[in-house]
C-alpha cells in the first residue's frame, strides 16, 4: 500500500471537495471518505466531506460518470431586471417615500417621471391620484381613480381614496356624502377588516347627517386600529377624535328629535 495522497475535485456549482484516497500496488482506486457533508455552509475546506464512494478513474475519465443534479439558478430580482425596470423601480420606491413623508408635489414629479415611462403603471398611477388630492388637486385626481376603478374593481384601495376624497375635500363644490359612502360600502365588501375603509365610511356617513351610522363606522374604525400592532399612535389619535365628533353629533341630532 503506497501513501495516501489528497486529490481536489473542483466541480461546477458545487463546493471545493477534499478526498483523501488510498493507492493499491494493482493499480485499483478506491476513495475512503472520512465523513458526511453535515453544513450546506462551509467555512472551511476541511467541513467538507463526501458522503458516498466515487471511482477517482470515472470522475477523472468521464467514464460511466452519473451525471450531475441539475440545480435551478434564479438571479436576484434586481438582476434579471432591464435597466428602465431598475428605474421604474427607483422612482415608485421615491414617490412613496415622498408621499408617506408628506411631500406631495415632489412626490407627483416622481409618479409622473413613472407614467412618462408606462403610462399604464397601476401603482405610479395611484400614488399620482392620492398625491394630487393632498395638493386640492381634484379633477385630476377624481378621473385616475375613476379609471383605476374601472380597470381594477376588485381593488378597494382606490374605492376607498375616491371616497375619502368626495367625504373630506376642502372644496365643498366636491363634497358628496352619497358617492363617499356608496364607494366606501363597495370597498369594505372587499376589505371588511380595514379599518381605513370604516373611517372613511364614518365621514361619509358625518357627511350625509347620519350620525348614528357615523358613529358606530368611527367605532369599528378605532376598535380594529386599536387591535392593529402596526398601527401608528397618531391615527389611534385621529380615529380617537372621529369617534368624539360623531358622538357629539349623534346626542345633539338625538335631543333635537
Amino acid at each position: 500500500m503506497k501513501d495516501l495522497f489528497p486529490f481536489v475535485l473542483l466541480l461546477v456549482g458545487l463546493p471545493v471537495t477534499v478526498i483523501r484516497a488510498q493507492v493499491s500496488d494493482d493499480k485499483n482506486f478506491s476513495l475512503a471518505p472520512e465523513a458526511a457533508i453535515t453544513a450546506p455552509s462551509v467555512r472551511s475546506i476541511d467541513d467538507v466531506r463526501v458522503e458516498t464512494p466515487l471511482n477517482i478513474r470515472q470522475i477523472v475519465e468521464g467514464i460511466d460518470a452519473k451525471p450531475l443534479p441539475e440545480i435551478e439558478m434564479r438571479l436576484p430580482k434586481e438582476l434579471s431586471m432591464t435597466r428602465e425596470q431598475i428605474v421604474r423601480e427607483q422612482l415608485r420606491l421615491k414617490g412613496s417615500t415622498l408621499l408617506n413623508n408628506q411631500s406631495y408635489k415632489k412626490a407627483i414629479e416622481a409618479f409622473q417621471d413613472i407614467l412618462a415611462i408606462d403610462p399604464q403603471d397601476k401603482h405610479a398611477r395611484f400614488g399620482l391620484a392620492t398625491a394630487l388630492v393632498e395638493t386640492k388637486k381634484y379633477i385630476p385626481a377624481i378621473k385616475l381613480f375613476g379609471e383605476l376603478i374601472e380597470e381594477f374593481p376588485n381593488d378597494y384601495f382606490a374605492k376607498n381614496n375616491l371616497a375619502w376624497l368626495y367625504a373630506t375635500s376642502k372644496n365643498p363644490e366636491f363634497r358628496d356624502g352619497e358617492m363617499a359612502v356608496r364607494l366606501a360600502q363597495d370597498a369594505l365588501i372587499l376589505a371588511p377588516a380595514d379599518y381605513h375603509v370604516w373611517s372613511t365610511l364614518a365621514e361619509g356617513y358625518y357627511l350625509a347627517g347620519n350620525f348614528d351610522k357615523s358613529l358606530r363606522a368611527a367605532k369599528v374604525a378605532l376598535v380594529l386600529g386599536e387591535r392593529d400592532e402596526r398601527a401608528a399612535s397618531s391615527l389611534i389619535t385621529e380615529y380617537k377624535a372621529q369617534v368624539r365628533k360623531c358622538r357629539k353629533c349623534a346626542q345633539a341630532m338625538s335631543i333635537i328629535e
